[in-house]
């Protein structure tokens, strides 16, 4: 177990256009298994609160475990929230184990899922900018009896859930899937669902009535190595783009690169290296593996919305 590196590109780059991490006054997230729910070394579940030009008081609650706190943070200032480890989702199904974040002034929010050796964080998104259709991504690595992870995190209201399987898929605890075939689910306030597989969710389609947060993992990757745990929460095809920049982001050994994911039929995706080019023809759904060498970045375009998703092996540190 180590550090798997995995990012939305386009949260990268929303960072670096704004200057900052999303802020709002309303979040919703969840903490999906993290390895083996039997392993509890060194646990710890935290968010990492950030104010903005002014103090906020901030409420954080977990239904489920009958959790809530609220703190104060001056403005401009950074605070460790911790979670009980009973926060983290037992497995497949429904549950209350959605972490709300209220605030009376801006922030932002990033949530952290750690244990010894094994842990990832995501940037959490305010509920305003959350969406009501996702396509999804989970890494296609091993190790094989390891789950591929999908949790739909509901907001405030009753929701109708339409989840659309690219592929034939087994899942733990609940029914096959069909490919194309859409499943119906419905949610009550703040449930979030948890999704288990040992083949890949991406290319899912995850359609609501409202808006949801909708999280893409693993339970803990392997590329070559031990494993680690890796996710993060996923933009809504709205806040999707059709051009990206990826820089080269390798440690001294790492094989890096970069799945682009379509969200419609017959979309061109161009990818520009330097002075090379290639093209390629995605279906909605459909994945594209582009490696990323050391020193060159990409530079993505395609005529519709794609979600580009970066993946290191961190060599030559543990994947």
């Amino acid at each position: 177990m180590g550090t798997t590196f995995l990012l939305c590109v386009a949260v990268t780059l929303f960072i670096v256009v704004s200057g900052s991490c999303p802020v709002g006054r309303e979040f919703i997230t969840a903490f999906m298994p993290n390895y083996l729910l039997s392993y509890h070394n060194d646990q710890r579940l935290q968010l990492a609160i950030t104010t903005q030009d002014y103090p906020a008081i901030v409420k954080i609650q977990v239904n489920a475990i009958g959790f809530s706190t609220s703190v104060t943070i001056e403005k401009q200032n950074t605070k460790w929230i911790g979670i009980p480890g009973t926060a983290e989702i037992g497995g497949p199904g429904a549950s209350t184990k959605t972490v709300q974040v209220t605030s009376n002034s801006d922030i932002s929010v990033v949530a952290f899922n750690y244990k010894f050796s094994t842990g990832d964080s995501s940037v959490v998104f305010p509920t305003d900018q959350l969406g009501t259709d996702y396509v999804v991504f989970t890494p296609d690595e091993g190790p094989s009896n390891i789950h591929k992870l999908m949790s739909i995190v509901n907001g405030k209201e009753p929701n109708k859930i339409t989840i659309i399987p690219v592929s034939n898929m087994n899942l733990s605890g609940v029914d096959s899937w069909k490919q194309r075939r859409a499943m119906i689910v419905t949610m009550e306030p703040y449930q979030v669902n948890l999704y288990q597989s040992y083949t890949t969710f991406t290319g899912t389609r995850v359609k609501a009535k409202h808006p949801v947060a909708v999280l893409g993992g693993h339970e803990c990757v392997a590329d070559g190595g031990r494993c680690n745990h890796v996710y993060e929460q996923l933009l809504p095809v709205q806040s999707l783009s059709t051009n990206y920049l990826v820089p080269s982001m390798h440690m001294t050994h790492s094989t890096d690169f970069v799945n682009i994911v379509a969200s419609e039929d017959n979309t061109l995706v161009k990818i520009f290296e330097g002075k090379v080019s290639t093209a390629k023809q995605l279906n909605e759904g459909q994945a594209y593996v582009v490696s990323v060498q050391p020193k060159n970045p990409l530079i993505i375009k395609s005529d519709k919305k794609v979600m580009v998703m970066y993946f290191s092996n961190n060599k030559p540190y543990d994947p």
